[in-house]
């Protein structure tokens, strides 16, 4: 089974189809694989953005109203306009067969045409994934940037910061303004299913252990830092064979090759909700800030689904009309932020809205929390340790003792 993916990234931004080929090479595991890409050609010629433009003339950008709520009043504001990332909506069939070296025939492919889920509106008016275009002035941040710890810890802790000296940002050039996409095409292996389709907890816990292994299997042999971990990132799949992953990790539209140069692009798109506390204030992406966001997966799983068909698939509950989960995704950055570091001291008020399909997993919440923060700290801990196995392991151990509690279901 192959899946088709069209997208039309910042011709500024690292191909994923170029990282997921390079992570094919290095013999990375747990992963998307890659069977080929190539840019798309309409009537012999590449199709961008800018050839769409042509011969079009454009003066300033219009500055708007900052008296407008939703219009970005600095990097720190959340309320930016969203981008799709992968479509190829208003494209007509013939330009989907003008597609030429892509070595399958589309009989035997399944296409990605992009559209999103629609959201369960019994959880929250707003929750589905929300992805949140993330202007990066961030030459200013970068430059006053705190460590993830003081000069003092580092003898007691051993952190190690991935290599990013400055966040990817074209802020002030004026050719952004009128940035140029590309048209891609990638075909990738194995296609699976959404990770909201869970059968059963165990298949849940068994899909994310698995793709938290993808993620260091691509962090360790690829040398590639995902960066954008979520629920829409993470795919459940079959195991052909006895020990192939159970889960997946997919799109590496945000993927970063280790020691690389930064890749130029004025934007940052991630889910808000599942972005790490650190990334929200604007530092550098680390290792740690992706197992934090499968973190957060974990528990937006927990206390958004499993409000139906418990104790015999006879009874059902609702989920709560609000949560305070809310607070993950509503605000500027920095409240968000916050919002997060409350709840990691806090975190009974985050578990007791845990569903009834998943009141038994509160235990592994607070041992993966513990991982992450270290429970013995007032204030949560948000460094990244040099040695990555103390967090990769330590999450893996949690999620493989509370998979060895569970009865056969």
């Amino acid at each position: 089974e192959y899946v088709v993916k069209f997208a039309w990234p910042s011709d500024k931004r690292h191909r994923e189809g170029d990282l997921l080929k390079l992570a094919k090479e290095r013999g990375v595991k747990g992963i998307a694989e890659w069977f080929n890409h190539e840019q798309v050609a309409i009537d012999g010629s590449r199709d961008t953005i800018a050839s769409l433009r042509k011969g079009m003339k454009f003066g300033p950008p219009r500055k708007l109203s900052v008296k407008a709520s939703w219009v970005d009043n600095g990097m720190e504001s959340s309320r930016a306009n969203s981008r799709t990332r992968s479509s190829f909506r208003g494209r007509s069939r013939s330009s989907v067969g003008r597609l030429t070296g892509l070595g399958i025939t589309t009989s035997s492919t399944s296409i990605s045409s992009g559209r999103k889920r629609k959201r369960d509106e019994r959880f929250a008016p707003e929750t589905g994934a929300i992805k949140r275009s993330r202007s990066d002035d961030s030459q200013v941040v970068a430059a006053n940037a705190e460590p993830d710890v003081k000069e003092n810890e580092l003898e007691n802790f051993n952190i190690h910061s991935i290599k990013e000296p400055e966040a990817d940002s074209l802020a002030g050039c004026e050719s952004e303004t009128y940035g140029n996409r590309i048209h891609c095409c990638l075909v990738v292996s194995l296609a699976g299913r959404p990770l909201h389709t869970y059968r059963s907890v165990r298949e849940l816990l068994e899909a994310l252990r698995d793709a938290i292994a993808g993620h260091r299997s691509l962090l360790g042999d690829g040398k590639i830092l995902h960066r954008d971990v979520s629920e829409n990132n993470i795919i459940i799949t079959k195991s052909a064979v006895k020990g192939a992953p159970k889960g997946r990790l997919i799109d590496l539209d945000l993927a970063k090759e280790l020691d690389s140069i930064p890749s130029g692009a004025s934007h940052r798109t991630g889910t808000m909700q599942f972005m790490a506390i650190k990334v929200l204030q604007g530092k550098g992406h680390t290792y740690r800030h992706d197992l934090e966001s499968f973190f957060y997966v974990f528990i937006w799983m927990c206390v958004r689904y499993g409000h139906e068909d418990v104790v015999g698939r006879e009874e059902s509950t609702a989920p709560p009309k609000t949560s305070i989960l809310r607070g993950w995704y509503t605000g500027t950055y920095a409240e968000i932020a916050n919002i997060k570091r409350g709840h990691m001291v806090g975190f009974e008020d985050v578990t007791a809205e845990f569903a009834p399909e998943f009141s038994g997993l509160r235990g592994l919440a607070e041992e993966l929390r513990n991982v992450l923060f270290r429970s013995q700290d007032l204030a949560p801990f948000t460094g990244t340790y040099k040695d990555r196995n103390i967090m990769y392991d330590g999450m893996a151990n949690a999620f493989n003792k509370a998979i060895s509690h569970l009865g056969r279901e």
